[in-house]
């Protein structure tokens, strides 16, 4: 693995660069891949950004759908491409052609479940990319201003849960005070992160009714069926959040939800409050992520892929 210091001085040696978020892309690939690109383009050099993924709608507010580009829309060459919070080559989707056009790759990362795909790398496990990135356009001696401090503020606000997950330490809460000092606007980002619909909450209603405890109540497992999504009128990122709400239960202390994607096809997101490496479970299935957060897609009729999970939970517990 390599150093920040390394990977910004290969930053500062290219003058042009091509920034890739993963597929059904969240704030922190987004928060990440823009504070770089802005940060990048302030010191002169050329900057794009990739991904294989329509933007959700809620980042409306941003600037991120109108900067980003669809991979088949690169027609330009850069001279250093960079992955971040990519944790493997499949996450690229087919934008992973395009990524290793390049001879000259960096992948920047916090997943502990990362593929290690390219030379260049630097995975950390903290609590969103964001905070590495900040931390490297430090490195590159690029003042952050508002607009930059944003999109950090962005990335560890989506993967702390706005601050809720145990992943909320130290040096996220640090990075996101310098962050608010530098010019972000602490309350919209929250509140636009946090901002949902008549739809979706209807929808979160009818989930949550049919929640499921194992283990004594310490497991607590839902799921969002296609049918549900054609009800509300939602796409198949109207589930999302989902997870974390079995953690505020009492005595709940791993969340699973699953999004039926296609039949016997499901998405499949694990929360943990930290006694249980749900990493590991999702490992069990081809998946990853980190030791409180992870996911993977099961393929099977839903009861057969309810009862592998429990299983696999099983395994790596001693609940």
């Amino acid at each position: 693995m390599k150093t920040l210091d390394y990977l910004a001085e290969k930053i500062s040696a290219a003058n042009s660069v091509l920034v890739f978020c993963h597929v059904r892309p969240d704030g922190d690939t987004l928060g990440s891949a823009f504070a770089l690109k802005k940060a990048l383009e302030k010191s002169g050099k050329k900057c794009g950004v990739v991904c294989d993924s329509e933007i959700p709608a809620k980042f409306g507010y941003t600037h991120f759908s109108d900067e980003t580009m669809r991979p088949e829309c690169v027609r330009e060459k850069y001279e250093l491409h960079v992955a971040v919070d990519v944790a493997s080559e499949s996450l690229l989707g087919g934008a992973w052609g395009l990524f290793k056009s390049c001879v000259n790759e960096i992948c920047i990362d916090h997943h502990t479940s990362n593929e290690r795909y390219v030379k260049d790398y630097y995975v950390e496990e903290v609590a969103a990319t964001a905070i590495l990135i900040y931390e490297l356009i430090g490195k590159l001696d690029i003042e952050i201003d508002a607009e930059i401090a944003a999109c950090v503020l962005l990335g560890i606000v989506t993967d702390t849960g706005c601050f809720v997950n145990p992943n909320t330490d130290a040096r996220a809460l640090s990075v996101a005070s310098k962050a608010v000092e530098c010019g972000a606007d602490y309350g919209k980002i929250i509140y636009e992160t946090r901002k949902t619909s008549k739809n979706k909450t209807g929808l979160l209603g009818e989930v949550l009714s049919g929640i499921r405890y194992y283990f004594g109540g310490k497991v607590a497992l839902i799921c969002t069926s296609n049918e549900l999504l054609s009800r509300y009128d939602l796409k198949s990122d109207g589930n999302e959040g989902f997870v974390d709400y079995p953690l505020r239960i009492d005595g709940v202390c791993v969340s699973v939800s699953l999004l039926e994607d296609k039949k016997n096809l499901y998405r499949v997101s694990f929360r943990s409050r930290g006694e249980l490496d749900v990493n590991a479970v999702a490992a069990e299935f081809g998946g990853g992520g980190h030791v409180n957060a992870s996911g993977c897609v099961v393929r099977g009729l839903f009861e057969e892929v309810v009862e592998r999970i429990v299983r696999a939970i099983k395994i790596n517990s001693d609940f």
